[in-house]
């Protein structure tokens, strides 16, 4: 019942972030990627993976690793989007929360 909220959430989640991308460049400024909004989605994506890693009777140590691991590195890009939001930074980050969000897709499939 759980993974169905999840996946449900994710595709809450995924839909409008598919849709921003297939326009990117017809969007106003307003409505452009900002770091913080890839923050937002950052801290809601490490709630669901903590949500994930709860739910779980038992995690395997390579599928712990590899959600902490992904979580990490989103973090750390994140951070530098805010302290240096320049379009590298904010790219790195948007595409490390989309990578996080994939392995949380991939070990619920299992």
């Amino acid at each position: 019942m759980f993974k169905r909220y999840v996946l449900l959430g994710l595709t809450f989640f995924l839909f409008p972030l598919s849709a921003c991308q297939s326009q990117e460049n017809s969007l106003k400024s307003s409505e452009r990627v900002t770091s913080h909004s890839i923050a937002y989605n950052y801290i809601f994506t490490h709630g669901m993976c903590i949500g994930y890693l709860g739910s779980l009777s038992s995690v395997l140590l390579t599928d712990f690793q590899d959600i902490f691991l992904k979580d990490q590195n989103a973090k750390h890009y994140v951070m530098m989007a805010l302290s240096k939001p320049n379009k590298h930074n904010l790219k790195n980050a948007k595409n490390s929360v989309e990578i996080l969000i994939q392995s949380l897709n991939k070990n619920n499939i299992r």
